[in-house]
């Protein structure tokens, strides 16, 4: 198998408490250890073309256990195009603090990382009140909104991403075509936090990315979002890693806690690879 694309989930800790997240049922406290990293990365690393350094909210990792991923990365990972981070922008309650760290932790990483392509990836649900009764944090709209200035004052690739949740996901088209951002929207999946909300159905979700293709071009849309029967996700060229040492083919698959989608790191990866 070629060209993987592999996301790394190094904790679930967040200072959000999305209504819709998917990242549960594992102790927040639990990080990656290194070692479960590497070896995934030895056995795969020649392959891997796209990292996603995710969460919980990877920036609320120290610094230096990131750099030491960086370098586990550098060391295995000869053919990496693609390094992206994907963050809430929330890792303090100040404006300023927050700003500051978060362009401290990007830079750091982006500087040692051998990868050609280098993103940030900030997830926006919609307008000031939708995303505050998304996120269930006062202020975080503002927040994540002045992480996304401050990186691209200092020159760095930023796009948004945003599940579509209900037609108040149509707000971030306007944030968007304001701030000039690309936009990826995602098809919201009945699971983590989400499992017991009303969750559009597919055919409602992709009327939504309709109307939002008519208002913005900039769009890009996931494959299980496209117009097809089934989801078109190739699971054989992804591997996400979470906090606690399992694996699973896909972020989307991640609470599906059976053993066709866990691959152990104490035995085979997946017969796949």
């Amino acid at each position: 198998m070629n060209d993987i694309e592999l996301t790394i989930e190094p904790s679930y800790k967040c200072m959000l408490g999305c209504k819709i997240c998917s990242s549960i049922g594992i102790d927040e406290n639990i990080i990656l250890n290194n070692e479960e990293l590497e070896a995934i990365l030895l056995k795969i690393g020649n392959k891997v073309k796209v990292i996603r350094l995710s969460g919980g909210e990877p920036l609320l990792i120290p610094i230096k256990k990131l750099i030491s991923y960086i370098e586990l990365i550098n060391e295995y990972c000869n053919e990496l195009e693609t390094f992206e981070i994907l963050t809430s922008g929330v890792i303090r309650n100040l404006y300023m603090s927050n700003r500051f760290l978060v362009v401290c932790k990007v830079e750091a990483m982006f500087h040692r990382t051998n990868a050609k392509n280098k993103r940030v990836c900030i997830t926006l649900y919609g307008e000031h009140l939708f995303h505050e009764e998304i996120t269930n944090i006062k202020g975080s709209y503002e927040l994540t909104l002045g992480v996304i200035n401050t990186l691209r004052s200092n020159n760095i690739d930023v796009y948004v991403e945003t599940p579509i949740i209900s037609y108040g996901s149509m707000g971030i088209i306007d944030i968007c075509r304001l701030n000039n951002l690309q936009l990826k929207v995602l098809k919201l999946l009945k699971h983590g936090r989400a499992k017991n909300l009303p969750v559009f159905s597919k055919r409602k979700q992709q009327y939504v990315v309709k109307l939002m293709k008519e208002k913005y071009n900039d769009i890009i849309i996931s494959n299980s979002l496209l117009d097809n029967n089934i989801c078109k996700c190739d699971r054989k060229n992804k591997i996400t890693i979470l906090p606690d040492g399992t694996f699973v083919h896909c972020v989307g698959t991640k609470q599906l806690r059976i053993q066709d989608n866990i691959l152990d790191i104490k035995g085979k990866i997946c017969e796949m690879i």
